[in-house]
C-alpha cells in the first residue's frame, strides 16, 4: 500500500508531464531535495522510536524516499534502482514484521527495551531479523545493497551538481543510522 503513491507519481512524472521536462528545473531540484530531507527524517525518528512496528514504519518512509530520490533523477538508471529499490525493500520489510509479530503474538513484547535475551528463546527468529537487518542496511551482497549501489552510481553519473554527490552521501548517512536502530535489537536480543 506503501508503494501506491509511488505509482501514481511514476505515472503522473514519467506519462503525463514527461521527465524530459522536469530534468534540470527547479522542480526537480525541490523534489530532490525533499526527498533527502525525508530519507535523513524517516531514519531519525526511526532511530528514536522504541516501538517496534513504529520503527519499522518510519523506516519505510525513509526507504521509500529512495525510490522517490531514484525516479526524480530522471536517469535510466536512477529509475532502475527505484524499481530494484521496491522489489528489495517489499521482500525485506515483510521479512521484518513478520519477525516482530512472531515476537508481539508468543511474548507480547512491543518495546525495543523488551528484547533483552529473547534471541536465546527465538533464535531463528532473530537469526532472520539480523539477516534482514543487513539487506535494509545495505550490506552486500544483499539486495538491498544492490538497489542503493543503483542509486548512487545513478546520481554520481548524473549532471546535477550538487545532488551528484549530495545523494550518495544522504544514503551512507542514512544506512549508518539504520544500522543503528536495526542492529541494536539484535544486539540486545543475543548480547
Amino acid at each position: 500500500i506503501a508503494k501506491a503513491g509511488v505509482l501514481a507519481i511514476i505515472r503522473t512524472v514519467f506519462f503525463t508531464v514527461g521527465a524530459d521536462v522536469l530534468f534540470g528545473t527547479w522542480v526537480q531540484t525541490a523534489l530532490l531535495f525533499l526527498c533527502l530531507l525525508t530519507v535523513l527524517m524517516g531514519s531519525m525518528m526511526a532511530y528514536r522510536d522504541k516501538v517496534f512496528t513504529k520503527r519499522l514504519a518510519y523506516s519505510t518512509v525513509s526507504q521509500i524516499s529512495y525510490v522517490l530520490c531514484g525516479l526524480f533523477l530522471f536517469t535510466e538508471a536512477g529509475v532502475e534502482g527505484a524499481l530494484l529499490q521496491i522489489l528489495f525493500h517489499a521482500i525485506v520489510k515483510v521479512g521484518l514484521f513478520l519477525c516482530c509479530g512472531a515476537l508481539i503474538f508468543l511474548y507480547g513484547k512491543t518495546n525495543v527495551d523488551e528484547v533483552h535475551g529473547m534471541g536465546r528463546k527465538m533464535p531463528v527468529t532473530f537469526s532472520c531479523f539480523t539477516l534482514l537487518s543487513l539487506s535494509l542496511i545495505g550490506i552486500p551482497p544483499t539486495g538491498g545493497f544492490i538497489s542503493k549501489w543503483y542509486l548512487a552510481s545513478a546520481s554520481l553519473e548524473s549532471s546535477l551538481g550538487v545532488f551528484a554527490w549530495l545523494v550518495p552521501v544522504v544514503l551512507l548517512a542514512s544506512a549508518l543510522l539504520t544500522a543503528g536502530y536495526l542492529l541494536s535489537i539484535s544486539i540486545h536480543a543475543f548480547f
